[in-house]
């Protein structure tokens, strides 16, 4: 009886699933405004990083060189490439004025969570955009910058057939022989 339950305490234990780095990969990004009476170009930036759960990454996802005044709405994306395939945007309230060389700007930044399936694991990670607030500066330039983290992943359930033949056989060797004592 003892071999039995320590046979199947040895086999749950080669089960048992354990967290792994997930790829956090990204393309670039894009930013759009409502509200303002500005003209603007948006320098997007690549990045990667492997997130274990709980870890994070810091990013500068692009800058924004702006000329002209106003406040609205600044929605800003992020494209993905890994572990999921499509764009994620934070939006906030945003005011600006840049005219020649001085420079000022807020923009509130916020976050987004995303669930996320590699095939393998599946999870929940979140895209943070720091506020930002520049005060009076010398250049029409505003950095986007933030972070990726990855909250939490499981591994797929995927029964695998040969574990679970070598336990049936386990325990049928153990039955028989139990059996062949009586």
């Amino acid at each position: 009886m003892k071999q039995l339950i320590l046979g199947m305490a040895l086999s749950l234990f080669g089960m048992t699933a354990y967290a792994v780095p997930i790829s956090f990969e990204f393309s670039g990004g894009s930013i759009e405004t409502t509200g303002c009476l500005c003209l603007g170009n948006y320098s997007d930036n690549a990045g990667s990083a492997w997130l274990d759960d709980g870890e994070s990454a810091d990013f500068t996802f692009g800058t924004a060189s702006v000329l002209g005044i106003g406040s609205g709405i600044l929605e800003a994306t992020v494209d993905f490439l890994s572990p999921i395939s499509n764009g994620e945007s934070v939006d906030g309230q945003f005011s600006v004025i840049s005219i020649g060389l001085l420079s000022g700007g807020k923009w509130t930044g916020g976050s987004v969570d995303f669930d996320y399936n590699t095939g393998l694991y599946a999870g929940t990670a979140r895209l943070i955009f720091d506020a930002v607030d520049t005060g009076l500066q010398l250049g029409p330039h505003f950095k986007l910058t933030g972070s990726i983290v990855n909250l939490g992943s499981v591994a797929v359930s995927v029964p695998e057939p040969t574990p679970l033949a070598l336990l049936g056989l386990g325990l049928l060797g153990l039955a028989y022989r139990q059996r062949c004592r009586q």
